[in-house]
């Protein structure tokens, strides 16, 4: 029971206030046109979480298509440093 009120309280205080903002584009309707502006939001929210935030990020819920663009944008290309 202990256990479960701990990750109760823990649910409860995660921050959901940026849960309703569309920040993905429709799959569909994604242009190339739109891969610079959508690169610069991925960076930018990488640079938040992992330099910004003041409190340590735990984890981060996503749709598969942005870890997708994650590795895609940072993963080395380097074989040595992979």
């Amino acid at each position: 029971m202990e256990e479960a009120t701990e990750v109760s309280a823990t649910l409860c205080a995660l921050d959901v206030s940026e849960v309703a903002q569309t920040w993905w584009s429709e799959v569909s309707a994604f242009k190339k046109e739109n891969l610079k502006q959508d690169n610069a939001r991925v960076r930018s929210l990488m640079k938040r979480i992992l330099v910004e935030d003041e409190e340590p990020v735990v984890g981060l819920i996503a749709h598969s298509i942005l870890f997708k663009r994650i590795l895609q944008l940072f993963w080395p290309q380097d074989a040595t440093r992979q």
